[in-house]
């Protein structure tokens, strides 16, 4: 709701005009990490996944990081192995991905919001 009610306004102060269905309002965001089997006893290693603060890069902007999963030899993990010298060690090989999920609406929704909020009397570019 509150969105919907502030979209013109948010829309207008960043000089978004077109492809409006573009832009998202982030409900979920689902983490995977699949670790293959090597078919023997792996070395003894230690696998490390980035903390969240590591996606955000503001307060509401994320970013995939550098090395969201690796192997290390380092038990504090500050030795990342590059996935070829995870291979050689005979490391198994993981896939980490990410499913974002999020509602949109086109452009005739915030159109009809803009004329609903000029009916009433409100300005929808302002944060009435």
């Amino acid at each position: 709701k509150t969105w919907l009610s502030q979209a013109n306004y948010i829309f207008t102060r960043l000089r978004i005009t077109s492809d409006l269905e573009d832009y998202k309002l982030l409900q979920h965001v689902y983490f995977t990490l699949k670790i293959g089997n090597a078919g023997w006893e792996p070395p003894a290693g230690f696998l490390f996944l980035c903390p969240m603060k590591d996606f955000r890069t503001g307060r509401t902007s994320f970013r995939w990081p550098n090395r969201p999963v690796y192997w290390s030899l380092n038990p504090e993990g500050l030795e990342a192995l590059s996935t070829e010298e995870a291979e050689q060690l005979g490391f198994p090989p993981f896939q980490f991905t990410t499913e974002v999920f999020g509602k949109f609406w086109d452009a005739n929704v915030y159109a009809g919001l803009r004329k609903f909020h000029q009916a009433k009397g409100f300005d929808p570019d302002s944060q009435d």
